[in-house]
């Protein structure tokens, strides 16, 4: 276990409804999102899961992992970063179980300028798992409150596109 892991992660507020959307096969979910308003902002939580929360810099795991570089997938096999029972278990961003993640936090005004960015350590829980299918039907006809982030998202992304101008949440 990484010395990280004797420190307190603070958690993000469970009341953030965190999401993970991926492939319908995919079994490593490494990242995730959330969005909260505050005042006439909004705040865009990027969490990404965070292995070296469980091993340490410089132990074999590390190594071996440093070496790959990435989870590959090929056409007929995938061949992993990390060993399965890490990379879907406590590496894995599972629905309902709180980890150790990195939270890349950006603050943005209603006209999309960004005002505030910080990187921190805490843990998450992601509230849903999402395919891109469900995420798209999401898009298309939600109208729950927790939805309607993922359709400012969606909205955000398209005016960056026609605009041609990085605007948050993409950075």
């Amino acid at each position: 276990m990484a010395e990280s892991a004797d420190m307190a992660l603070l958690p993000l507020p469970e009341v953030l409804a965190i999401f993970a959307i991926d492939d319908i096969e995919t079994t490593e979910v490494d990242d995730a999102f959330a969005l909260e308003k505050k005042d006439d902002n909004y705040i865009l939580h990027v969490i990404v899961a965070n292995p070296a929360f469980i091993i340490g810099r410089g132990d074999p795991l590390d190594k071996e992992a440093r070496s790959r570089g990435a989870t590959l997938y090929l056409p007929d096999q995938r061949i992993t970063m990390f060993p399965l029972d890490l990379a879907e278990g406590p590496m894995s961003l599972s629905a309902l179980e709180h980890r150790p993640v990195l939270d890349f936090i950006t603050e943005f005004t209603s006209n999309l300028e960004i005002v505030r960015f910080e990187i921190r350590e805490c843990v998450a829980r992601v509230s849903r798992q999402l395919t891109y299918d469900e995420a798209d039907y999401i898009l298309e006809t939600s109208e729950e409150k927790e939805h309607q982030y993922l359709k400012l998202i969606d909205g955000s992304a398209k005016i960056s596109s026609i605009s041609g101008k990085k605007t948050a949440p993409f950075f």
